[in-house]
């Protein structure tokens, strides 16, 4: 797959493939790997299609692999239903529809919609119809659903509800406070949605930054993440954490510092890496003043780089 990786980032360079190219400086993507899994990616044109089938039988003459096209899927974002239909009988290939799956995802699924998530809810009884009462102590059920589930609250039979003798508030309060400690789903909700603003800080090569970087950037933005309101998807609803966590007095932007490394990654104003706050709250003033209010710290500063020079007199002058 490295190889299959390599031709298709040679092809592109060579612009014998179309790839799709994110705004604002931000990537070409034209394929991604997991395991097994392939996608391909690119504009949409009947020479783009004919170029990619080309390549993958080359990928075959060469490796000895080939892509079973009859159990591939064509996507077409944007075209009519015809012109999918007619490049998937040339392709020899399945025509896509949305919403489908890709590694257990909805892709292009409403996920505010409870209905949507019925197929992890179906995921979880199938799982859970092994472990009903009949074998499990009570204790056994206590532990399986801390270790296995993560908090996720469940009924001994799905057929006929139960009385809950009590209060769920009570169930994920902790021991010491006569709780089972299982603990809140919303509350892990928060922190894993939370942990997006210190992966988006502290991996700034990463592929996925880039393309959230290129489609949310807004010079105008003046969050420390990037998010573009008129977009909908579930990247606004991360950008948006800092105000649900302010409820509970968790001042998020704060609690993730800045290592200012390199300077190119750091945002001047709006990060922290000078006190225990940004310096946008410490010197509001100046900040209104500032044409610039995402610029970084490379861009304000400059580096000081000390070296000994010996003089005729046999002094050493430090040259900053």
């Amino acid at each position: 797959m490295e190889y299959f990786s390599y031709i298709f980032n040679r092809v592109v360079t060579g612009n014998l493939l179309q790839p799709i190219d994110i705004p604002n400086g931000g990537p070409r993507l034209s394929h991604l790997l997991f395991v097994d899994d392939v996608v391909l990616l690119g504009r949409w044109s009947e020479t783009n299609l004919l170029n990619v089938a080309r390549l993958l039988h080359c990928f075959y003459l060469v490796s000895g692999l080939r892509i079973n096209l009859k159990k591939s899927d064509l996507f077409g974002i944007n075209v009519s239903v015809g012109e999918v239909d007619n490049m998937a009988n040339q392709l020899h290939c399945k025509i896509g529809n949305f919403p489908c799956s890709y590694l257990g995802l909805r892709v292009r699924e409403n996920m505010n919609l409870i209905s949507s998530w019925n197929p992890v809810v179906e995921i979880f009884e199938k799982r859970l119809s092994r472990w009903k009462a009949s074998r499990i102590s009570m204790g056994g059920r206590l532990i399986f659903i801390k270790s296995v589930l993560d908090t996720l609250p469940i009924e001994v039979t799905v057929e006929k509800r139960k009385i809950h003798w009590v209060k769920w508030d009570r169930v994920i309060m902790g021991k010491k406070l006569g709780g089972l400690w299982l603990g809140s789903l919303r509350d892990v909700n928060l922190s894993l949605l939370a942990k997006w603003w210190q992966h988006f800080k502290t991996e700034p090569e990463w592929l996925w930054r880039r393309v959230v970087t290129g489609i949310h950037f807004n010079v105008q933005d003046l969050k420390p993440i990037p998010s573009k309101s008129l977009l909908t998807g579930v990247w606004n609803n991360v950008s948006k954490i800092d105000e649900t966590l302010l409820e509970r007095n968790v001042q998020l932007k704060e609690l993730i510092i800045g290592d200012v490394g390199d300077r190119k990654n750091t945002l001047f104003w709006l990060d922290t890496w000078v006190g225990d706050k940004p310096l946008c709250c410490q010197f509001p003033s100046l900040f209104w003043l500032e044409r610039r209010k995402r610029c970084l710290v490379r861009d304000k500063t400059v580096a000081r780089s000390s070296m000994m020079v010996g003089t005729g007199h046999g002094r050493l002058t430090r040259l900053l």
